[in-house]
């Protein structure tokens, strides 16, 4: 393994070799111990010049953390666009199989599907305050804390549906269970294209 320092390449660039890691700089390294004045860099397979995960210096680490934070924001921003034009499609989707009488179909290896959801839907005029109330009445206290839990609720509903019985009278009272599909893929092996009815 290569000991660790820096390698003057003899055209402005020095390369700093970590634990028989390369590093590449356009900066002098400095005289410190704790090199914090380069700017290592890596490129990545889209050929993005970014700040090197391998650079241990504080400075080094720091940009590879604001890198990171800067990535995470527009991978977020990305997702919410695609949530959003996922939910769109699906809507569609659905809404066109329903007039034709589909289930599901198979297009480029995957199979698409109808699969049911749930959700908890408030009563008209029904409020947070009212929900909580008729859960703490209806003994689902453990599923209260300053608001409801959504999910909790909608799972307690469901299996109380599957077991055929009916929600407590405060409950019933406020919020009722929805039934509605989604639509989830998987692949679908070597079968050609199909629709189901």
């Amino acid at each position: 393994m290569t000991e660790a320092g820096w390698v003057d390449q003899g055209d402005g660039r020095y390369t700093f070799r970590p634990s028989g890691r390369t590093i590449t700089t356009t900066a002098r390294p400095s005289t410190h111990e704790n090199v914090g004045l380069t700017t290592a860099t890596v490129t990545t397979a889209e050929n993005r010049t970014v700040p090197s995960p391998d650079d241990e210096s504080v400075n080094g680490m720091l940009r590879r953390l604001i890198f990171l934070k800067a990535a995470l924001k527009s991978a977020e921003g990305e997702a919410k666009t695609y949530k959003a034009e996922i939910k769109e499609l699906d809507e569609r989707i659905r809404l066109e199989w329903a007039e034709d009488n589909i289930n599901s179909a198979g297009i480029d290896g995957k199979t698409a599907y109808l699969y049911p959801v749930y959700h908890v839907e408030k009563l008209e005029g029904v409020t947070t305050d009212d929900i909580r109330e008729a859960m703490e009445a209806s003994g689902l206290d453990y599923m209260v804390k300053p608001s409801y839990s959504a999910q909790s609720l909608t799972a307690y509903l469901k299996e109380l549906r599957e077991h055929g019985d009916e929600p407590p009278a405060p409950l019933a009272a406020v919020v009722k269970l929805v039934p509605s599909t989604e639509i989830r893929l998987r692949d679908a092996g070597s079968r050609a294209a199909t629709v189901t009815r």
